[in-house]
Parts: C-alpha cells; structure tokens; sequence
C-alpha cells in the first residue's frame, strides 16, 4: 500500500511540474483557454473523443486534480518515449479492437 501511494505523489508531482512548464506554452500555440471546474469530490470519469496527440494534455490542463489517462496498446510500444510515460503518468493500457 505504501508503494501505491508513493506512486501517486510521484506522479501528482510530475504532473505539477509538467503543467507548470509546458502548460503555457501549450495554452499559446493552441490559444487554449478553459473554465477550470473546482476541485470535484471522489472518483469521477472524463470522455473525450481525441483529435490530435495533444488532446490528452490539454484536457489533463483543465483540471486541478490529478487525472489518469487511457492509452491504446500501441503507444506503448514505442521504446524509451513509452517508458516515460509509463515512469511519469502510469497510464492504464487498453487494447483496442
């Protein structure tokens, strides 16, 4: 249990610094402006419908709170840029089709 929260603090501060970095930048190459909703109580589920690569940061820009993300098989089958993100964001892998 105590590897799993660890885990989740490693990752909650990944996600700050990445924010805090790249969030801006982002913001102005895309002209991304958004209603950040409050901070949401419990488990919640966001759908999406991805365009582009970026739609998945964009949206984690949206809100507050730490966010896991879906990825397909695929992506993670790409070498040292899937490692990561499986070492940064741990995202759960799904299979498609």
């Amino acid at each position: 249990m105590k590897t799993r929260i660890k885990r989740h603090r490693f990752h909650a501060v990944c996600l700050s610094v990445l924010k805090f970095l790249l969030g801006w930048i982002l913001k102005r190459i895309y002209a991304f402006k958004t209603d950040r909703p409050k901070s949401i109580k419990g488990p919640f589920l966001v759908l999406a419908n991805h365009v582009t690569a970026v739609d998945p940061l964009l949206l984690n820009l949206s809100f507050r709170d730490q966010m896991y993300i879906v990825a397909s098989e695929h992506l993670m089958q790409k070498g040292l840029p899937s490692k990561l993100l499986k070492l940064l964001f741990d995202p759960i892998v799904r299979r498609k089709g």
